[in-house]
Formats: structure tokens, sequence, C-alpha cells
């Protein structure tokens, strides 16, 4: 092949490599942004039925998914975990129920008692740790029947703000 048809056609695939490469990048730039949530959590419930006027809870897995060491606030008191959720629980008629005593429900960063160092769990990358909430502290689950379980928590600003929903559970209550 003689040299000008060689050096025609490395600029070709040269400049082809290049506009393939600035479609490529140009189609991701206008993609929309997807920021993954710092944190997972996973509801989990008793597995068999519940007796009413049975004492219960549920337990929240959550795990950092982040690539960094994630600082997470937590309520360090017995049975006292529910302050850190929003928890939804919605009644076999499909209405959602409001806690036994309305304080007990809050889910905001602010509600807790002021954290201090001893109040932040660190969680490494894929480090995980479980809440215990006690439903039957919070909710008066008296009809028998199918309810449906879901918590919510607050990431602070510094953590990058928003809002992380679990998973929704069913909870079974019977006589």
């Amino acid at each position: 092949m003689p040299p000008l048809t060689q050096i025609s056609l490395l600029c070709v695939l040269t400049f082809s490599n290049f506009a393939n490469r600035l479609y490529h990048n140009l189609q991701v730039a206008t993609q929309p942004h997807k920021a993954q949530p710092p944190i997972s959590m996973a509801l989990s419930g008793p597995d068999a039925p519940v007796k009413v006027g049975t004492s219960y809870s549920v337990d929240v897995v959550v795990t950092n998914t982040t690539d960094g060491v994630f600082a997470l606030p937590r309520t360090n008191g017995e049975r006292q975990a529910y302050r850190d959720y929003t928890i939804t629980v919605i009644d076999p008629q499909g209405k959602v129920l409001l806690p036994s005593k309305p304080q007990q429900n809050m889910g905001e960063i602010s509600d807790p008692p002021l954290h201090s160092s001893f109040h932040f769990k660190r969680l490494h990358p894929s480090d995980s740790f479980v809440d215990h909430i006690w439903l039957s502290d919070l909710f008066q689950l008296t009809t028998t029947g199918r309810y449906k379980v879901e918590v919510q928590r607050a990431i602070p600003p510094e953590e990058g703000g928003g809002i992380i929903k679990s998973n929704q559970i069913t909870l079974a209550i019977v006589e």
C-alpha cells in the first residue's frame, strides 16, 4: 500500500475513533445523573403470624453502600430505635395508622436528643447494623388481618441529605 494511502487510512481510523468517543461522551453527559443513596435499608418482620397483644419487633438492616466511611446518627436507648425512623403502618382496610403516642413517630434528624460522638454509628463500606423497632410499643394493632409496614430514614445534610425508604413488609395479626 502506498504511504499516502496508509496515512489517509490512519487519519480516517483516528477520526472515526475520536468521533465514536465524542458521541459516547455526549450521550453520557446528557443522561440524568443518578446518585446512589449512601445507605440501603432492608426491613424484615416476624415469620409467623403475631397474636393480638403480643410484644413484637421488626428489624431494619442498614448498610453503607458508599466506597467510604459513612457516619449516621443513631439513638442508643433501649427500645428507642423508632426515633431514627418514620414508620408507616397500613391496616387491613388500607388506612394509614397513627402511632398510639404521636411523638413516637417523628423520624427527623433533630428529634433524638442532641448527638454526641457516641450517638453516631460509623459504617465502613458494605458494613451494616440492625435496629429493632418494637411496633407493639408504638401502634395498637388490635384488629386481626394483614398490615403493611415500611420505614424511612432521613440522611443528615452533611452526608448528602434526603430520605431513604425501606422495602415494605406484611405483618399478619391473629387472635
